[in-house]
């Protein structure tokens, strides 16, 4: 789908955190799309190594977790915005291009959530509990 769009160019396609780090090192993307569940050192590891290496670099999370403590931890970690899988075609390549352009993007779906909980519980449920490091060993 991405494409097929005329606005954007797909460079290349990484199965693991790690082999993103190294397309990274000798490249570079204007966003990387970026999933939470990548084998390997995962998703909220390698945004970290990214943005630790270079900080401007935009990375976008596509992920099926939709519970808040993942966007909270991705956003954490660096991430520059947040997408569902769930969500119509249409709603990534909105938030690639909102990325691209230096927008912090939230799925709709979850931002009202996110705005609301925050009112009333700061972080949300057990999983907000978790240390980094403990998160990182639950999304494995």
């Amino acid at each position: 789908m991405l494409q097929s769009s005329p606005r954007l160019k797909v460079v290349a396609e990484l199965d693991s955190g790690e082999a993103i780090n190294q397309f990274c090192n000798t490249n570079s993307p204007d966003v990387i799309i970026m999933d939470m569940s990548k084998p390997g050192m995962g998703g909220l590891e390698g945004i970290r190594r990214i943005k630790t290496k270079n900080p401007s670099l935009k990375i976008l999370v596509f992920t099926m977790h939709d519970g808040i403590a993942f966007v909270e931890q991705a956003l954490e970690a660096g991430a520059n915005g947040y997408v569902v899988k769930n969500n119509a075609a249409n709603v990534l390549l909105e938030a690639v291009l909102a990325v691209g352009a230096g927008k912090t993007w939230l799925d709709p779906s979850l931002s009202a959530h996110m705005a609301t909980g925050r009112q009333s519980e700061g972080r949300h449920g057990v999983l907000g509990t978790l240390s980094r490091r403990e998160f990182q060993i639950f999304c494995k």
